[in-house]
């Protein structure tokens, strides 16, 4: 039995899973939603649609969202997150390929209420439920480390957006995104194939820094996706 299991504390495999889904929600906070604004007057000015056309599909992509957390959320309430962080991820990074090929209206709403179930998969409202199930005690710190390195997103993927645009066009650029969403969508995969010790030690009994409401909540059958 390892030390950390002894004594309670969390495991330094818990803060690999921290450290990975840090990296991989930051890459596609960056690219689901930053790289919008980049290649919008791009793509305005190539396909001759309106800019509220366009937008109206970014916009179709967060409503799904918003309302595809609510499935996300249930399905991390009763299976481990593998399937769920693998099949966004591939899911997300299909269709920004997808949206590079897009030359009518209805494939690119198709294509953006697809990315909006591949946000509410793979971002922040999953990543965070996943990330407790790890932390006994710590799931707090985990949770600011996350936000924190997300936060450089923006920093990253904006200007990369932009340079990838101008020396190779918006459909490149996308495709080029792809294949970079593709290539971290495996290491959460990897880490997260099974609930954490921290989930598993919530269910058994209450915990210190308010896990005894979340044990209450859980008592009424709150479902825990919606504690956070």
């Amino acid at each position: 039995m390892s030390k950390a299991r002894r004594s309670g504390e969390d495991s330094s495999y818990a803060w690999l899973v921290a450290g990975t889904l840090a990296v991989t929600v930051t890459v596609s906070y960056g690219v689901l939603t930053y790289t919008f604004g980049i290649v919008l007057v791009p793509m305005q000015r190539e396909l001759g649609w309106s800019r509220l056309e366009l937008t109206a599909a970014f916009s179709l992509a967060l409503a799904v969202w918003a309302i595809g957390g609510i499935g996300a959320g249930a399905f991390l309430d009763r299976y481990p997150p593998r399937a769920l962080l693998a099949g966004g991820s591939a899911l997300a990074a299909g269709l920004v390929l997808a949206w590079s090929q897009v030359h009518d209206r209805v494939q690119l709403y198709l294509v953006f209420g697809g990315l909006g179930l591949a946000m509410a998969a793979v971002l922040y409202n999953s990543v965070f439920a996943v990330v407790t199930k790890w932390f006994r005690l710590r799931h707090r710190e985990a949770l600011v480390a996350i936000t924190l390195v997300g936060a450089f997103s923006s920093f990253i993927f904006s200007p990369l957006a932009g340079i990838l645009t101008v020396e190779f066009g918006w459909r490149a650029a996308l495709a080029i995104l792809a294949v970079l969403l593709g290539a971290v969508r495996r290491h959460p995969a990897r880490t997260t194939h099974h609930d954490g010790p921290g989930e598993r030690a919530r269910r058994r009994r209450p915990g210190p820094d308010g896990d005894h409401e979340l044990a209450f909540l859980a008592a009424d059958g709150f479902p825990r996706a919606w504690q956070l």
